[in-house]
């Protein structure tokens, strides 16, 4: 698969964000758990959802996930001081060992052909139903994959993943 086809601008949507809204992106983009962003955030299991819900009617998306990967894929590309004073501050609570930065090496050489389609179309911000009908699959095929992609990578969700490709390509000058 071609790196062109991985491409993406990063809109003026990031800016729009509110504090909270920009510590949840980058949680779920550093690998955050809800236990993370309850006990070292004090952002409790409905005041999350409230925020990835916001976040993602932001970014015009129908469902939360699509959203959430387009928010993740926008402040990665727009590093800035307020991310970078974030992830100091996981630091500084132990939340996290290492930033973004901690997914090294292009992801897509640890995977398979059809699970490098899959997170190209994740990336893109599609949701699982199109993605399903993107490759011929049924939508929990598409669960399946998205499991498989997070295991291969060592990572806990969909959005670590899409990150990590960001970052990626934001390293190799691709975006």
């Amino acid at each position: 698969m071609s790196d062109e086809r991985l491409q993406t601008q990063p809109t003026e949507r990031a800016f729009s964000l509110t504090s909270t809204e920009l510590l949840v992106v980058v949680g779920l983009a550093c690998d955050f758990t809800r236990e993370d962003f309850e006990k070292g955030l004090n952002i409790g299991p409905n005041g999350l959802e409230a925020d990835k819900w916001r976040i993602a009617e932001k970014y015009q998306s129908r469902t939360k996930s699509d959203g959430l990967h387009k928010a993740i894929v926008d402040v990665v590309l727009r590093r800035n001081v307020f991310v970078e004073v974030i992830i100091a501050q996981f630091f500084k609570r132990g939340l996290i060992e290492k930033g973004i930065e901690r997914f090294a090496g292009d992801p897509m050489e640890r995977l398979d052909v059809g699970e490098q389609e899959m997170l190209r179309l994740m990336y893109q911000g599609l949701p699982r139903i199109k993605i399903a009908r993107e490759l011929a699959l049924i939508e929990t095929d598409v669960g399946k994959g998205e499991r498989a992609i997070c295991g291969k990578l060592n990572v806990k969700t969909t959005y670590a993943v899409v990150a990590h490709l960001a970052f990626e390509n934001q390293r190799r000058g691709l975006l």
